[in-house]
């Protein structure tokens, strides 16, 4: 086998290796060009997204972005060509349905033979959606369990106050006590 062949066969190694490696992730992965052209997703973008693969390519990302949070984006990714990384920032994305989607975003830049021209940004993210909603479930129960405790102290100081005038205020004032 020449060395030429022998290149070519590695270089073939190399890429179909990387090849399974974004299709396999579960993370989704998101490749856009120095124009915001998207250049590459994998199986776990495009179920994010809804969209599939083929119509994904050569659009610009922008298709992914909500309206309402356009600016945002537009501002975060612009940094991006100036080879600042993007670590746990939180964007949503705008499914095929209309529906959002909250995602945590890491994201790389890929820079020309040059090293200053920006090729290619790839992202990477984490549907946080479900996560964002347990937590505000979690809130609204931390408040409503607040109000229950509230109510159960003004009951119960109601009642001592009814048997021991002299104690009278001081349950109340347990109640601006710092409850964690």
């Amino acid at each position: 086998m020449t060395a030429k062949k022998k290149a070519e066969e590695d270089l073939r190694e190399a890429r179909d290796y990387l090849e399974n490696l974004i299709n396999s992730t579960n993370m989704p992965i998101l490749v856009w060009d120095a124009h915001f052209y998207i250049s590459r997703v994998n199986r776990a973008m495009e179920n994010l997204v809804g969209y599939n693969a083929e119509y994904l390519i050569k659009q610009q990302v922008e298709i992914l972005w909500p309206r309402n949070v356009k600016d945002e984006w537009v501002k975060q990714a612009s940094r991006l060509g100036d080879g600042y990384k993007w670590e746990s920032v939180e964007l949503p994305i705008q499914r095929a349905d209309g529906k959002l989607r909250t995602v945590l975003w890491n994201s790389a830049t890929l820079f020309g033979k040059d090293g200053i021209t920006p090729v290619a940004t790839i992202l990477q993210g984490q549907d946080i959606t479900e996560r964002i909603k347990a937590q505000k479930k979690v809130q609204q129960n931390l408040e409503s369990m607040r109000r229950v405790f509230n109510g159960i102290v003004n009951a119960l100081a109601a009642m001592a106050e009814k048997k021991d005038p002299y104690t009278a205020g001081h349950q109340r004032r347990v109640l601006n006590w710092p409850v964690p």
